[in-house]
């Protein structure tokens, strides 16, 4: 059985930080999702992480915009200060 999966339907933080403080650098990957899950190995594009809310409590430090390679986007070395 071959799965091929289809058309990118979302992206999912599939990677995230765990107990962390605001002088820790982290790693984040987010990963395009098929409408059944799958990765979606031929989704590119571009993705830009930011902080939001009524009054966000910081500023994202490191490489914040980031290209997908297969579907997959990561960002190495992401602070909050």
């Amino acid at each position: 059985l071959v799965v091929i999966a289809g058309a990118a339907a979302r992206l999912e933080f599939t990677a995230e930080p765990v107990n962390i403080t605001t002088a820790d650098a982290f790693d984040l990957v987010v990963t395009a999702r098929d409408a059944f899950g799958n990765t979606a190995a031929s989704f590119v594009s571009t993705a830009t992480l930011t902080l939001t809310g009524d009054s966000p409590a910081g500023t994202l430090t490191g490489t914040t915009t980031r290209t997908s390679a297969a579907g997959i986007i990561s960002f190495p070395g992401i602070g909050i200060s």
